[in-house]
């Protein structure tokens, strides 16, 4: 046997998917980016690993709440995450209203937030008023009440202004939004 050859050749490589979970990786570990593509690429980090929040947590030297709050964003309506991301809104915003969980009442919030330039914090209380708002709702309210409440729709929808409407066993108490000019 002059020379020996071998019927055996391999070649290492990376597949596809590994070398996309890599570089995922890496762009989470540095985070660049936005809250709405870090949420994006954590979702898409998980998939290809088939790690849980809390493996993905200590992996990417991050608290397992701080990942579980990203994947939240996710959660709302891919209309409503669109219009917040191209707003520059935060993630305390997003996370304001998810509390609402009606997609309606989210793109509700989500115009008073952009015509009025609501900060987080009245964000918040926005939220708030009209998770405190039955009455708006269900039509219970006195018919003086309802006809201003008609009035103040076709204000909001015209982009006027916002409103809430909080109920108690005692009053009704309206909270008009109206931004400066």
């Amino acid at each position: 046997m002059a020379s020996e050859r071998s019927i055996w050749s391999y070649r290492l490589c990376e597949l596809p998917k590994e070398s996309e979970s890599i570089s995922l990786e890496e762009a989470l570990q540095e985070r660049t980016g936005s809250c709405w593509e870090d949420a994006r690429r954590l979702e898409r980090f998980i998939h290809l690993t088939g790690l849980s929040q809390s493996e993905c947590a200590k992996r990417l030297h991050r608290s397992q709440s701080s990942v579980a709050n990203r994947l939240r964003l996710l959660k709302l309506p891919e209309d409503v995450r669109r219009r917040m991301e191209e707003a520059g809104l935060s993630e305390r915003h997003a996370r304001a209203l998810l509390r609402l969980g009606d997609r309606e009442k989210q793109l509700r919030a989500l115009d008073a937030v952009l015509r009025c330039s609501l900060n987080v914090a009245q964000t918040e209380s926005c939220v708030e008023e009209m998770l405190k708002a039955p009455g708006r709702e269900s039509g219970t309210a006195p018919e003086a009440l309802r006809a201003v409440l008609a009035f103040l729709d076709g204000m909001e929808k015209d982009g006027a202004l916002s409103f809430a409407l909080a109920e108690s066993a005692l009053e009704y108490r309206l909270i008009i939004h109206c931004k400066k000019v």
